[in-house]
């Protein structure tokens, strides 16, 4: 009985925390600027001894409103990723600039009406656009692709949020294994 009592009260909570009423605007705009924590994975190799670059991102986000609690999100961001070898070569940072574009869904779910929770989920396509790797000299593909997955709150205009970005392509043109981007993103911004 206390299983089902419980059970309602949440469907009731979430249904009064998601709207689906026409939103204020269908499309909004904002910024974005933050904390990059990047790697690459491998699958193979085992004698990399190689650590989190951290770097940063800074773009702009557009919105295609549905209703009040669902949304298509993209925009364009410089992104730097990469990482730090400090293992079989020790060269040390790898940076490599992007022109990242996400493409996900976003659900709203509002705690009130000036404060809401949102989980996102898609991908994003990413040329590369500059490197900065030293004095030793890498071969990197020219487009990163992949998954992206994140969390954020937004306050009235204010936005803090984080999310994790996995890339699907051989970035690292290696020939022992087959290397992909890691990215751990937090993002504070201003939505217009």
């Amino acid at each position: 009985m206390l299983l089902c009592v419980a059970m309602v009260y949440c469907t009731c909570s979430f249904a009064q925390m998601w709207d689906n009423s026409k939103p204020d605007k269908n499309v909004t705009f904002g910024v974005r600027a933050g904390l990059n924590m990047s790697n690459l994975t491998d699958d193979e190799i085992d004698y990399c001894i190689i650590d989190r670059l951290n770097s940063f991102h800074v773009g702009v986000n557009v919105d295609y409103n549905i209703n009040k609690s669902f949304a298509l999100e993209s925009g364009v961001f410089f992104t730097d990723k990469g990482f730090v070898d400090e293992g079989y070569h020790s060269f040390g940072s790898y940076h490599r600039y992007f022109i990242q574009v996400p493409v996900m869904v976003r659900f709203k779910f509002y705690v009130s009406e000036d404060f809401n929770i949102q989980l996102k989920a898609g991908g994003f396509g990413a040329p590369i656009v500059g490197s900065n790797s030293g004095s030793y000299v890498l071969e990197y593909s020219d487009f990163d692709a992949g998954l992206i997955g994140g969390i954020g709150i937004s306050y009235k205009n204010f936005y803090l949020g984080a999310q994790y970005e996995y890339g699907l392509t051989d970035i690292l043109n290696h020939r022992e294994g087959v290397f992909h981007t890691s990215n751990i993103a937090i993002s504070l911004g201003y939505d217009f």
